[in-house]
């Protein structure tokens, strides 16, 4: 063989492999964390502010999973009614994102809603007058 072929050779395979790449870059799935980023970003110091109220407060959220559900306890005043949201967001899959909606002072979801694996929850209420936000990860396992 002579070099004339093997120079041939060399750039035909790294013209192949640049082409495999782009190829491959464009079959991946990039899911954004939310559409609305932007607007989102702009908002957050409201976030802030309800985490700061989280944190002022004397009870805590209270996260109780059993085998086959997971329990959230709100801290609340008898007197005030709770309303908000309970965000379930699975980092690595878009479609396994689940929203709950809060009425009351406890929430209890099943299991069998859930996949296996890593989930960032997101609290969001307003009892009374005031709003509050928490976020926390938690592992699920079945």
């Amino acid at each position: 063989m002579s070099w004339g072929t093997g120079v041939t050779l060399a750039f035909t395979g790294f013209v192949g492999f640049i082409l495999f790449l782009v190829y491959s870059s464009f079959q991946q799935n990039i899911d954004l964390v939310a559409e609305d980023y932007y607007q989102q970003e702009l908002a957050y110091q409201q976030v802030i502010d309800e985490s700061n109220n989280y944190d002022a407060l004397e009870e805590q959220l209270l996260v109780t999973e059993t085998p086959t559900s997971i329990e959230f306890i709100f801290p609340h005043n008898e007197l005030q009614k709770i309303k908000g949201t309970l965000t379930f967001f699975r980092p690595s899959n878009k479609k396994d994102d689940l929203f709950f909606k809060v009425t009351g002072k406890d929430l209890t979801v099943d299991k069998t809603q859930l996949v296996a694996g890593l989930y960032l929850i997101k609290a969001s209420w307003v009892s009374g007058d005031k709003k509050y936000f928490k976020e926390q990860s938690l592992f699920v396992q079945k």
